[in-house]
């Protein structure tokens, strides 16, 4: 069995014998993520959409809904993790 883990901690695992990969969250409820209350959380979904260059000019809504719904005081890693997004 191989076994690796994304830079998000998501464990990714393929079994020769049996042919399996684990799969990730759909892209919609990973950007659901970026409005969740746990702040690792968020940092974690911006993080993702940041590292794929995403180009859906809703995920930066997403994330100022979150700055304006959780406050400033947890923003300064979510805005930084989501700057490429800009």
């Amino acid at each position: 069995m191989i076994r690796s883990s994304t830079p998000d901690g998501i464990a990714i695992s393929n079994s020769e014998s049996e042919g399996s990969v684990a799969v990730r969250f759909p892209e919609d409820k990973i950007k659901e993520a970026i409005l969740h209350p746990d702040p690792e959380i968020r940092d974690r979904a911006n993080s993702y959409f940041a590292r794929s260059y995403s180009h859906d000019p809703s995920i930066m809504a997403q994330v100022i809904k979150a700055v304006e719904t959780y406050g400033r005081q947890d923003a300064y890693y979510s805005v930084k993790s989501a700057g490429p997004l800009t």
